[in-house]
């Protein structure tokens, strides 16, 4: 498993600043080496919501070579919600159809 991976699927993942910066750097590196970057069939109840939101903004411009990409939108604003953030807010801009 990759190390982006890992901290995505570690829901006690630090939010904090170097954190994030990490994720952004390994995701980026990722990108930059052609490593896949896959998406599709998270589950809400193992990821790291704060740590999906950072991974979807990252990948935001190459979103259609990453496979569960749209999907992942969903389980984001799931896993966010059960932690007590608002997803509106943390996933503004990505495009996600809310519904009030």
């Amino acid at each position: 498993m990759t190390d982006w991976r890992k901290l995505l699927l570690d829901r006690c993942a630090p939010a904090d600043v170097d954190a994030m910066t990490d994720m952004v750097d390994l995701l980026f590196d990722a990108l930059k080496n052609g490593e896949p970057i896959d998406l599709h069939g998270l589950n809400p109840n193992t990821v790291n919501g704060e740590q999906l939101a950072l991974t979807l903004r990252a990948t935001y411009s190459a979103q259609e070579a990453v496979p569960g990409w749209a999907e992942a939108l969903a389980v984001a604003a799931i896993a966010l919600a059960q932690v007590n953030i608002e997803p509106k807010d943390a996933l503004l801009g990505l495009n996600v159809p809310w519904r009030d």
